[in-house]
């Protein structure tokens, strides 16, 4: 899976965060951020932590969003996503790997994969679990939350059987209900 690079500039006259797809200034004082630079040599003038902390909440303020004050519009914020329901799909059967996940879903590009990931994980429908994979990768799992979503997945699987084709190659998870 490949991350992005980011880039945070914080001078007296504005705040720059930028990677090679994205970039934002800000323009007037930046005191409320400063804290993210020092003088002092010795220490990162930005901590990765703190850059994605910061990248999450604007990756969150920037969504596009139904605009709409209702449970389904504010759940297909955060389900919606393409790749998002397959992901918990997959979870549903237990914890996964990136690399599990990838051969689930041998069509999504890694870095959807990891955006999607991020996205699920921040808004608490997937957490990496405490168990490792005997390769000693990471492995994600759905929340409890997150597990409340299993008799949607199944009833849309369950609704979507009548859209199938019958020339498709590519085997296709039904539910088990």
């Amino acid at each position: 899976m490949t991350h992005a690079r980011w880039k945070l500039v914080v001078d007296g006259e504005s705040v720059t965060i930028a990677s090679d797809r994205f970039r934002l200034t800000t323009s007037g004082s930046p005191s409320a951020l400063t804290d993210l630079s020092t003088d002092d040599p010795s220490t990162d003038p930005a901590d990765s932590g703190q850059i994605e902390a910061i990248i999450a909440e604007l990756q969150t303020m920037t969504r596009r969003t139904y605009g709409q004050y209702c449970g389904l519009s504010r759940a297909l914020e955060i389900i919606g996503e393409r790749w998002s329901l397959l992901i918990i799909r997959d979870l549903l059967v237990g914890p996964r790997s990136v690399a599990e996940l990838q051969r689930g879903l041998p069509r999504i590009a890694a870095d959807i994969l990891g955006t999607r990931l991020g996205e699920l994980e921040r808004t608490g429908v997937v957490q990496r679990g405490g168990s490792s994979r005997p390769d000693g990768a990471p492995a994600y799992e759905l929340t409890g939350w997150g597990k409340e979503l299993e008799d949607i997945v199944y009833r849309l699987g369950r609704w979507g059987t009548r859209l199938r084709t019958s020339g498709s190659r590519t085997a296709c998870w039904s539910p088990r209900r």
